[in-house]
Protein backbone atom coordinates (compact mmCIF):
# COMPACT_ATOMS: atom_id res chain seq x y z
CA UNK A 1 0.00 0.00 0.00
CA UNK A 2 1.36 3.34 -1.12
CA UNK A 3 1.50 6.43 0.96
CA UNK A 4 -0.63 8.07 -0.86
CA UNK A 5 -3.45 5.93 -0.49
CA UNK A 6 -6.04 5.80 2.03
CA UNK A 7 -7.14 2.77 4.57
CA UNK A 8 -10.62 1.69 4.21
CA UNK A 9 -11.99 2.35 7.72
CA UNK A 10 -12.23 -0.94 9.86
CA UNK A 11 -15.06 -3.77 9.29
CA UNK A 12 -17.12 -5.80 12.14
CA UNK A 13 -14.77 -8.16 11.71
CA UNK A 14 -11.13 -6.24 12.23
CA UNK A 15 -12.79 -4.60 15.74
CA UNK A 16 -13.36 -7.49 16.93
CA UNK A 17 -9.99 -8.76 16.14
CA UNK A 18 -8.70 -5.39 17.61
CA UNK A 19 -11.09 -5.91 20.89
CA UNK A 20 -9.25 -9.52 20.78
CA UNK A 21 -5.79 -8.66 21.12
CA UNK A 22 -6.61 -6.09 23.61
CA UNK A 23 -7.98 -8.44 25.81
CA UNK A 24 -5.49 -11.21 25.31
CA UNK A 25 -2.43 -8.41 25.99
CA UNK A 26 -4.98 -7.12 29.04
CA UNK A 27 -5.30 -10.54 30.45
CA UNK A 28 -1.47 -11.89 29.40
CA UNK A 29 -0.34 -8.33 31.12
CA UNK A 30 -2.13 -8.75 34.27
CA UNK A 31 -0.90 -12.74 35.06
CA UNK A 32 2.43 -12.04 34.73
CA UNK A 33 2.27 -8.89 37.14
CA UNK A 34 0.29 -11.00 39.44
CA UNK A 35 2.83 -13.71 39.10
CA UNK A 36 5.64 -11.58 40.25
CA UNK A 37 3.67 -10.63 43.22
CA UNK A 38 2.87 -14.22 44.16
CA UNK A 39 -0.70 -14.51 42.97
CA UNK A 40 -1.90 -15.83 39.46
CA UNK A 41 -5.41 -17.13 38.22
CA UNK A 42 -5.89 -20.45 37.05
CA UNK A 43 -8.19 -19.72 33.77
CA UNK A 44 -5.59 -17.20 32.16
CA UNK A 45 -4.03 -19.64 30.03
CA UNK A 46 -6.85 -21.66 28.90
CA UNK A 47 -8.46 -17.98 28.17
CA UNK A 48 -5.28 -17.01 25.98
CA UNK A 49 -5.45 -19.78 23.88
CA UNK A 50 -8.72 -19.74 22.58
CA UNK A 51 -8.17 -15.72 21.75
CA UNK A 52 -5.53 -16.56 20.20
CA UNK A 53 -7.62 -19.39 18.22
CA UNK A 54 -9.88 -17.38 17.38
CA UNK A 55 -7.23 -14.22 16.20
CA UNK A 56 -5.67 -16.88 13.92
CA UNK A 57 -8.82 -17.84 12.35
CA UNK A 58 -10.26 -13.91 12.02
CA UNK A 59 -6.51 -13.37 10.63
CA UNK A 60 -6.88 -15.95 8.21
CA UNK A 61 -10.38 -15.20 6.71
CA UNK A 62 -9.39 -11.54 6.74
CA UNK A 63 -5.95 -12.03 4.79
CA UNK A 64 -7.62 -14.39 2.83
CA UNK A 65 -11.17 -11.84 2.24
CA UNK A 66 -8.33 -9.05 0.93
CA UNK A 67 -6.18 -11.25 -1.11
CA UNK A 68 -3.14 -11.01 1.10
CA UNK A 69 -2.78 -14.69 1.87
CA UNK A 70 0.76 -15.37 0.23
CA UNK A 71 0.09 -18.64 -0.60
CA UNK A 72 -3.55 -18.40 -2.57
CA UNK A 73 -1.96 -15.03 -3.74
CA UNK A 74 0.71 -17.39 -5.47
CA UNK A 75 -1.63 -20.34 -6.11
CA UNK A 76 -4.32 -17.58 -8.56
CA UNK A 77 -1.60 -16.03 -10.00
CA UNK A 78 0.21 -19.81 -11.37
CA UNK A 79 -3.59 -20.92 -12.22
CA UNK A 80 -4.49 -17.31 -13.84
CA UNK A 81 -1.33 -18.45 -15.92
CA UNK A 82 -2.37 -21.51 -17.22
CA UNK A 83 -6.53 -21.51 -17.44
CA UNK A 84 -9.16 -19.35 -18.89
CA UNK A 85 -11.58 -17.77 -16.69
CA UNK A 86 -14.31 -19.92 -16.75
CA UNK A 87 -11.62 -22.52 -15.38
CA UNK A 88 -10.47 -20.27 -13.06
CA UNK A 89 -14.46 -19.98 -12.18
CA UNK A 90 -14.59 -23.82 -11.79
CA UNK A 91 -11.90 -24.47 -9.43
CA UNK A 92 -12.64 -20.96 -7.34
CA UNK A 93 -16.22 -22.99 -6.90
CA UNK A 94 -14.48 -26.49 -6.16
CA UNK A 95 -11.81 -24.84 -3.52
CA UNK A 96 -15.19 -23.10 -2.28
CA UNK A 97 -16.82 -26.55 -1.95
CA UNK A 98 -14.01 -28.14 -0.90
CA UNK A 99 -13.24 -25.47 1.80
CA UNK A 100 -16.95 -25.86 3.18
CA UNK A 101 -16.57 -29.63 3.53
CA UNK A 102 -13.08 -29.27 5.41
CA UNK A 103 -14.90 -26.76 7.68
CA UNK A 104 -18.20 -28.48 8.06
CA UNK A 105 -15.79 -31.58 9.04
CA UNK A 106 -13.82 -29.82 11.84
CA UNK A 107 -17.45 -28.06 13.10
CA UNK A 108 -18.66 -31.54 13.43
CA UNK A 109 -15.12 -32.68 15.22
CA UNK A 110 -15.06 -35.64 13.01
Amino acid sequence: MGATEEREPLGAVEWVAVALTGGLFAILLLQVLLRYIGIGFVWVEELSIALFVWLVFLGASLAFRRGEHPIVEFGAQALERRLSPPGMRRVRTLLAGLLVVVLGVLAVGL
